[in-house]
């Protein structure tokens, strides 16, 4: 008989199901105080640059001047 080989497991980082990060924007997860302050910020931005995309486009522009 073969003997079954044990799973290996993750050696970094949240263990997969953790249930910690359950909230979801943009496509990804957070905790609830990072989404909060995410959705906040997002609404703020939504006033000036009306769509997620534009906002986004923004702040990658602002980010690329900084690295310079």
């Amino acid at each position: 008989m073969r003997e079954e080989k044990e799973k290996a497991k993750p050696t970094r980082g949240r263990p997969l199901g953790s249930g910690v990060k359950k909230y979801r924007i943009l496509g990804c997860r957070f905790t609830r105080e990072e989404y909060t302050f995410i959705n906040k910020s997002l609404n703020k931005l939504r006033r000036k640059y009306q769509t997620n995309s534009k906002i986004l486009m923004e702040l990658f522009k602002v980010y690329s001047q900084e690295m310079n």
